[in-house]
């Protein structure tokens, strides 16, 4: 990851540059974070980091994320596999909403 801080990369997701990305991804008909990274320059856990900053949410890592638990109990699996996303936990409490 970036050694960058997270402000720092917050500031490199501007409001201008996500709604650029966001009107340039319906024009295209291409996924809006596809076109955030063109649009940003950044990608993986860097953009990630980013987004989480500029929309003030906690960046949970990939480690992170494999270590917590699902939460089906609150999205069913078949839910989350519809969504593309699910709920997880750590040490019984929820911690966030993974995109898979």
């Amino acid at each position: 990851m970036s050694a960058a801080p997270a402000a720092v990369l917050g500031s490199m997701l501007s409001d201008n540059v996500m709604v650029a990305a966001v009107a340039e991804a319906a024009r295209l008909g291409l996924p809006v974070l596809e076109q955030l990274e063109k649009t940003s320059g950044l990608s993986g856990e860097v953009l990630a980091t980013a987004l989480a900053t500029a929309f003030d949410y906690r960046f949970v890592a990939r480690e992170d994320l494999q270590a917590a638990d699902p939460a089906f109990d609150l999205l069913s699996a078949a839910d989350a596999q519809r969504h593309g996303c699910v709920l997880v936990r750590e040490d019984g409490r929820q911690i966030g909403r993974a995109h898979v």
